[in-house]
């Protein structure tokens, strides 16, 4: 079946991987979560940046953020699996947003997508429903997780060489009521997004609290052309983190 016919006429949309029908929204009703946002140069990140149409907004002028996120899915339509993203915050034609007035406005208007660079899971079947379905850059991967003091820490492998090792101060009390974010993709050229809505219990959000380590494999090296590893501005944790992703929309 091609990329994106449809099984059913109506919603919910339904594609076909792996010989499984999929529907859309995809719902994930529990997983826990880490990610760390770093302050990065925005030059550097443009080059990673394959669609025109695709803007950074900027932190400070020349900065923007790159935000690193660990996710172990333990209840999902796709099944359990572990993931790894490399995104960075862009939004979609009109003017390039003004640094931080513009971020901002991009953010409460709901512009701000975050699009996804590099996204490593460990099953074939979340690969194949992420590309196939969304155009997510998936690939399968080595990552693990441990939990130790109060930290969790996240590493990523590919064929056996260490690429980074992710650590995050975890826990908090927070709620996280259901915010809509768009992921965006590019796929054979073409750029989609995809709309999703996001909540969750025991959300701890702090200045810093992560540290980044990173290994001798060409993805290291592209994150080291970033500056990392360095610092964190934020990291935030989630212990039961929920959402629905729904069908993605080409622009």
């Amino acid at each position: 079946m091609a990329v994106g016919q449809m099984l059913d006429a109506g919603a919910p949309r339904s594609f076909v991987v792996q010989g499984r029908t999929v529907t859309v929204p995809v719902v994930v009703r529990d997983a826990v979560s880490v990610t760390a946002m770093f302050v990065v140069p925005t030059v550097a990140v443009r080059r990673l940046m394959p669609h025109p149409a695709l803007h950074i907004p900027e932190l400070l002028p020349g900065r923007a953020l790159c935000v690193l996120a660990a996710v172990e899915y333990l209840d999902n339509d796709l099944g359990r699996y572990n993931e790894i993203a490399v995104t960075f915050f862009a939004t979609v034609g009109g003017p390039p947003p003004t640094p931080l007035l513009g971020l901002v406005s991009a953010f409460r208007a709901h512009r701000l997508a975050g699009y996804i660079h590099r996204l490593p899971v460990t099953t074939t079947f979340s690969r194949d429903a992420g590309h196939d379905i969304w155009g997510f850059p998936k690939t399968v991967d080595e990552i693990t997780f441990q939990d130790e003091g109060g930290q969790r820490t996240c590493t990523l492998a590919v064929d056996g060489v260490h690429v980074l090792t992710l650590t995050v101060t975890r826990g908090g009390r927070g709620r996280m009521a259901p915010m809509p974010q768009d992921a965006l993709a590019v796929r054979d050229g073409v750029l989609w997004r995809t709309p999703s809505v996001m909540h969750g219990e025991g959300v701890g959000t702090r200045l810093g609290g992560a540290t980044l380590t990173l290994g001798r494999h060409p993805i290291a090296d592209e994150l080291r052309s970033l500056g990392l590893p360095k610092r964190a501005l934020l990291s935030t944790s989630m212990e039961h983190m929920r959402a629905e992703f729904e069908a993605p929309e080409r622009l």
